[in-house]
């Protein structure tokens, strides 16, 4: 491959963004901090004092002066604090906001200036895991004193935080060097992928044909089956007035019907492989939009009632509808590994949730929705329903649907939300 078909097939920003020597990084990594600088016209002083001209001591003695006020006092100011650092909330979504409350003991005589709180956000697969990117800054600490500060965050990705252990940093007053030092007591937070609206979505509780099983179900459709009392959601067909008027209640005949289909919502992750010509970061983009779409599907068809079978590399969840379950699932997703790796495998699996009616002398029909991504475009997702539904004249035919995730997400996602409980629907 040629250098000019390397760098059309790669493009520029990886160009840019690609460290080449990374073996040499660890003896140019201090050449960061601006300290590093002033060592060097510190060197050069001492040269030009010893071989040109003895006014090099004067210079020599100011840069002495200046590195030692800007290393001195933010290793004093880090070390004379006592802080913890903990989240408001155990669970969130992708970019919702949350708050950290940083409380911290000043044992010093003197104000803290400059003071950072880093790497609460930060992932452990970045390159340079020394160097935390700020989380957030203050202006001042009172001196001996207790304070309390409220962070205000978000999370782009999902996972759970810290992946790393934080750090309290300050460089003030020079800005010449930054000392750091690790937070003992850190809480942890969970963020799940973020979840998509899809209008008109979810059916109500009285609607709902079956919950879970296999054969015949109590719902709202079939013959009488007895009574009940009513649910938010049930016809006004089914009341049956003489028993409601007896009991002083609403009252409604149960009736039942087929068991609604399981759906097996397959997550296609990949390799890194496939898509390696976009970069890491597409890798990372793609793999979050596919973890995005099969929480919202699995979310809505859990309120919808219908059974869900959750596959992803080699974890299969069988999950009950319900509540209980839900926040294990979204755990669950959001252990997923960001680039697709085998680690999903090392995560502990959550128990199977499998219930089997009594008397059943069949199998409960099953429906494939598939999951996967563009080998091309990062924002490209394709969702299929693999088994095929069944339409009115008998035939059977499989639904593919391309959704580009930056233009018409929420407009595709209502269409094929309405061929999927099509699918749901049929026995």
């Amino acid at each position: 491959m040629t250098i000019q078909s390397w760098i059309r097939h790669r493009g520029w920003r990886t160009i840019l963004t690609t460290d080449f020597c990374p073996w040499a990084n660890r003896y140019c990594y201090w050449l960061k901090e601006p300290v590093g600088w002033f060592c060097l016209g510190l060197l050069a002083s001492v040269l030009v004092a010893l071989y040109v001209n003895p006014v090099g001591w004067t210079m020599a003695a100011g840069l002495v002066g200046v590195i030692g006020i800007g290393i001195l006092w933010p290793w004093i100011a880090v070390r004379g604090i006592n802080c913890s650092l903990a989240p408001d909330v155990t669970r969130v979504y992708e970019g919702e906001e949350f708050y950290l409350r940083f409380r911290v003991n000043n044992f010093l005589p003197l104000p803290i200036w400059g003071l950072e709180v880093r790497g609460y956000l930060d992932h452990a697969d970045q390159e340079d895991g020394a160097n935390l990117s700020p989380t957030s800054s203050l202006a001042s600490i009172p001196p001996l004193c207790s304070s309390e500060f409220i962070l205000p965050l978000s999370a782009p990705y999902r996972g759970f935080y810290p992946e790393l252990i934080p750090q309290v940093s300050c460089s003030f007053p020079l800005g010449i060097w930054t000392a750091r030092r690790p937070l003992k007591k850190v809480g942890s937070i969970t963020v799940w992928p973020a979840v998509y609206s899809i209008l008109g979505q979810c059916e109500l509780p009285g609607r709902s044909q079956a919950f879970i099983g296999e054969g015949d179900r109590d719902g709202g459709h079939g013959d009488p089956l007895g009574c009940r009392e009513y649910r938010f959601g049930d016809s006004p067909r089914h009341i049956h007035w003489a028993l409601s008027a007896r009991s002083d209640k609403w009252i409604t005949t149960q009736r039942g019907g087929p068991e609604r289909p399981r759906i097996e919502v397959v997550l296609e992750l990949g390799s890194p492989v496939e898509i390696s010509a976009l970069g890491k970061w597409a890798v990372r983009e793609q793999i979050a939009l596919k973890v995005r779409l099969a929480a919202t599907i699995f979310r809505n068809l859990d309120a919808a009632r219908v059974p869900v079978s959750l596959i992803f590399g080699p974890q299969r969840l069988d999950i009950m509808p319900g509540a209980v379950s839900r926040p294990m699932v979204f755990d669950r997703l959001a252990a997923i590994a960001p680039y697709g790796d085998d680690s999903v495998s090392q995560a502990p699996s959550i128990a199977e949730h499998r219930h089997r009616t009594v008397g059943s002398s069949h199998q409960t029909p099953t429906t494939r929705l598939t999951i996967s991504g563009s080998r091309l475009e990062p924002y490209e997702i394709h969702l299929s329903i693999d088994r095929g539904l069944t339409l009115q004249r008998g035939e059977s035919k499989n639904r593919r649907m391309t959704i580009d995730c930056r233009v018409d997400l929420e407009k595709k996602l209502a269409q094929f939300w309405k061929e999927l409980i099509y699918v749901s629907r049929a026995a």
